[in-house]
């Protein structure tokens, strides 16, 4: 009777726990989504200045050779049809691109769930627990870097399509051999190489697969030639292609540093340690980081050992290959990555997707081959992760101010034709460079440089004044644009008792000069008004004008009231 009710009890505690877990991912999903549009800006970042805006300007030329041709080592085919389209049709400023994203994250934790469903053995509680997982991993923030930004489409895509290529093998082999769930795994490895570089790695993969399953040669020869083919034609030196594809192979990089290329290859796989801590820099969670990493990569030798000694029996070999296939992506960035940005650069957030992946990916595949009695070790793995997801989580809901108004300030300054490095250097790490995409696409007034950007004012040519607003001018300085000032200062909607919606500089005429944006924290204006608020201050940029200047602060649609005023005599 006592060892029935602690059975009952067992099970009621079992089922709690697995609504909890379902519960915590939901939590991560909707934080994520939170975090997503709490972080949006329509400013272009480093790699989306060429592969994105550039992008179009090439394609709009050249159709087929710019689609086909490297940025980088990738041959973004599938993405760049997807940000064509965003700009031509949807303006240009990423919205289209990460929604798209997001589908593809959820597509992914789809599939994943799918397969477990038809693997698992097991009671309603253990399906909650996992389902909550899955979706925790899936989604967590650890990744903001591939989930905030639509540029990043391509590292959902070759997951994805990865996985998919390895369901349909394994299908295949269940269907009798089935030709056309061949076709779908060949036809998602070559949506794989049409994603990015590593995904050159799914057919080969797949291939080995196709071994370990024995499906009959013919099928492994087929997926295995057609994989070659995708290798020779993506090192093919398309026309129109700028420049080699890398100035070093992967290989060449590895062996010229094995110990360093190992290392970062256990730190690639070990980096959601990274965004736990918060800081890829706080070298006290390397050695953590590189031991999750090492685990990574025993329990993917594992898995290879599980699969050539019982072949067929093993339950989801597709969870298994996810692994194989973060660790062949960690070598294969190890080489290429290793001598641009060292160590630090294992750790960085777009990454970590690859990595939750191979993670969750042997958790499940030692779950479903476990019987039921010895899945304690996964489940607890799992609950532990899920609970360095929960610490890092909380970020979703705290954008990085600093860094967004930095971003914002470069933008306003190329949107005004302000083409000075010291200003514009925070977007790109070649400033020329960028200057030279931003002038050509400023020209076609799309992306950033169009009109109703989120977070930038488009003035009438001349804003008409309802009186004056708390605020002040502090400086006026040329930029190294001639004829381009900056002015900073600070202003406050003493009416409506709140922040201005934006800037405008006019002349003595009244004429559109510039425009400006706030959040610049001023906690001298914030003591000395007695407001809430302390980001009232403002820098703004605009062209040069004989006379006095005038500052606008918008306080609402077609409303502005001056703020103060200036003359070339106040520049230094």
């Amino acid at each position: 009777m006592l060892l029935h009710r602690l059975r009952g009890r067992a099970r009621g505690l079992a089922l709690v726990a697995g609504w909890v877990s379902l519960a915590f991912g939901l939590y991560v999903v909707i934080t994520t989504c939170a975090g997503i549009v709490l972080n949006y800006s329509p400013v272009p970042f480093g790699d989306q200045w060429d592969g994105y805006l550039g992008k179009y300007l090439q394609l709009r030329l050249d159709f087929w050779d710019a689609l086909w041709a490297p940025l980088n080592e990738h041959r973004q085919v599938l993405a760049r049809l997807v940000f064509f389209s965003d700009v031509r049709w949807f303006g240009g400023i990423d919205l289209l691109s990460i929604s798209v994203n997001l589908a593809l994250c959820s597509l992914l934790v789809a599939l994943i769930l799918l397969i477990l469903y038809q693997n698992l053995e097991g009671n309603a509680a253990i399906r909650l627990f996992l389902t909550g997982a899955v979706a925790a991993f899936g989604f967590s923030w650890i990744q903001w870097e591939n989930l905030r930004r639509g540029f990043q489409i391509p590292f959902f895509a070759v997951c994805l399509f990865a996985l998919l290529s390895f369901h349909a093998m394994v299908l295949c082999k269940q269907r009798r051999h089935s030709l056309a769930w061949l076709g779908v795994s060949i036809a998602s490895g070559l949506g794989a190489v049409l994603s990015m570089a590593n995904g050159l790695l799914i057919l080969p993969l797949a291939s080995l697969l196709a071994v370990l399953l024995r499906l009959p040669w013919r099928h492994v020869l087929v997926t295995a030639a057609i994989g070659a083919a995708a290798w020779l034609a993506y090192f093919h030196h398309a026309p129109g292609a700028q420049g080699p594809l890398s100035q070093e192979s992967p290989l060449s990089s590895a062996l010229r540093d094995p110990r360093h290329s190992l290392e970062f290859a256990l730190l690639y796989l070990g980096s959601p340690i990274a965004g736990v801590a918060g800081d890829i820099t706080k070298t006290a969670w390397w050695p953590l980081a590189a031991a999750c990493g090492l685990l990574t990569v025993l329990g993917t030798l594992a898995g290879l050992a599980a699969m050539l000694v019982r072949g067929e029996q093993v339950r989801a070999p597709q969870f298994w290959m996810m692994a194989v296939t973060a660790c062949g992506s960690a070598a294969i960035t190890a080489g290429g990555r290793l001598p641009i940005g060292g160590l630090p650069g294992a750790l960085i957030s777009r990454y970590t997707t690859q990595a939750l992946l191979a993670w969750i990916g042997l958790l499940l595949f030692l779950l479903v081959n476990s019987p039921r009695t010895r899945r304690a070790l996964p489940l607890l793995l799992c609950g532990l992760a899920m609970i360095g997801i929960g610490v890092a989580q909380g970020d979703a809901l705290r954008p990085n101010r600093t860094v967004d108004l930095v971003q914002r300030t470069a933008a306003l300054a190329l949107r005004n034709a302000v083409y000075d490095e010291r200003y514009v250097a925070p977007l790109y790490p070649i400033p020329a460079h960028l200057i030279d995409i931003a002038r050509q696409v400023r020209s076609q007034g799309i992306g950033m440089f169009g009109r109703g950007v989120p977070g930038f004012d488009d003035p009438p040519p001349r804003p008409q004044v309802d009186g004056t607003c708390p605020g002040h001018v502090d400086a006026l300085r040329p930029t190294a644009t001639p004829g381009k000032l900056v002015l900073e200062g600070w202003a406050w909607d003493a009416a409506h008792r709140d922040l201005p919606k934006g800037i405008v500089v006019v002349d003595g005429a009244g004429r559109t000069l510039g425009t400006g944006i706030f959040g610049r924290s001023r906690q001298d204006v914030q003591a000395a008004l007695r407001i809430g608020e302390r980001r009232t201050g403002w820098i703004a940029f605009a062209d040069a004008a004989p006379g006095p200047i005038r500052v606008l602060a918008k306080t609402a649609p077609g409303r502005y009231c001056v703020i103060g005023e200036a003359s070339a005599g106040l520049a230094k």
